[in-house]
């Protein structure tokens, strides 16, 4: 009588197992289509153009920081380093865009 108690009590708990499983491989599958979806590259334009036009400041100050710090970097390349093999000068360039770049992340 105990045996078929215990048994029945297992065979209880794989059939509430087994209903969690599809239930969570359901969530997973909907997610990945989720997933699937955000990556494709007409979405990430879009979002990347609504969060442009929004008027949030914090997107608009990251976008212009990028900027600065890629122009700063053009700049202080062309201007130092130029086509130009010498140790000293690459590593002066490193510096001035190293500098550049901390002033412009704390901006």
């Amino acid at each position: 009588m105990n045996n078929l108690s215990s048994t029945e009590k297992l065979n209880n708990l794989i059939a509430v197992l087994e209903v969690k499983q599809r239930m969570e491989y359901a969530e997973l599958k909907d997610q990945f289509e989720v997933t699937i979806e955000s990556m494709k590259p007409e979405s990430i334009v879009s979002n990347v153009l609504s969060a442009f036009m929004s008027p949030s400041p914090s997107v608009k100050t990251g976008l212009a920081g990028t900027l600065l710090g890629l122009t700063t970097e053009l700049i202080s390349n062309k201007l130092i380093n130029g086509k130009s093999n010498n140790l000293f000068k690459k590593l002066a360039g490193f510096g001035i865009q190293y500098i550049a770049n901390k002033f412009s992340v704390k901006k």
